[in-house]
């Protein structure tokens, strides 16, 4: 008995939350690796990890005239016109199967990649990929630098603590959870000098805190700012 990869491969790549697209992503690209294998496609053109390695959809060949011979321009330069690739029809094949097989974000990445590539799934993977793995890798360390190098620049302290808890948010997503303490800490080296005697304060519930064997929470922090 044979499996009927047609009717049985099923596995749209959905996006929720960004902090479980790592395991979306290795999961689902894992199956469509997997699958085009199945289909004797090869994963290394079809998938693939740079610009310059996406194969056209297109190719420029010379002109042939009726005894097979290149037809030539004045300068005696052969004339050349386009023509479909040998790659051609797995390309169009793998786009609609992607276009098939995402959905919200995903699938508006796949339209992105048509309005600018046409039927090429090659590009409309490669897409997905720019978008999916930087997310964990490059946005990650983008993320704990400006975290690491935050400041209060709004006046407005809600303000600022929103676009605060946002970034910690940002950061939860992509797998690096920040502890309360790194979270206290980051905070009050951003306030200005306005929040001095603040700071003081903080550093001595801290301090009497440590002796009890106690830890200055995140909410506890929010709630006693002035």
């Amino acid at each position: 008995m044979t499996l009927n990869l047609e009717t049985k491969a099923t596995f749209p790549f959905t996006t929720g939350r960004s902090g479980e697209n790592d395991i979306k992503w290795r999961e689902w690209d894992f199956t469509l690796r997997a699958y085009l294998a199945a289909r004797e496609m090869d994963v290394k053109v079809y998938l693939p990890t740079k610009d310059e390695d996406v194969p056209p959809m297109k190719i420029a060949v010379p002109q042939m005239d009726g005894n097979n011979q290149p037809v030539v321009n004045q300068q005696g330069q052969p004339i050349l016109i386009e023509q479909e690739s040998s790659n051609a029809k797995n390309l169009r094949w793998l786009f609609g199967f992607l276009a098939l097989q995402t959905a919200d974000k995903a699938k508006r990445l796949i339209q992105e990649a048509y309005q600018k590539h046409g039927e090429n799934g090659a590009w409309a993977y490669l897409e997905l990929r720019k978008r999916f793995i930087p997310d964990r890798i490059v946005c990650k360390h983008e993320l704990l630098q400006r975290f690491f190098s935050w400041k209060m620049i709004k006046d407005d302290l809600d303000d600022a603590l929103g676009d605060f808890s946002y970034l910690v948010s940002r950061l939860h997503e992509v797998g690096s959870t920040v502890p309360d303490e790194t979270m206290i800490a980051v905070m009050l080296s951003a306030l200005p000098e306005r929040f001095d005697m603040f700071k003081a304060t903080m550093a001595h519930e801290s301090a009497s805190r440590a002796y009890r064997g106690e830890a200055l929470t995140w909410p506890q922090f929010e709630e006693a700012l002035p």
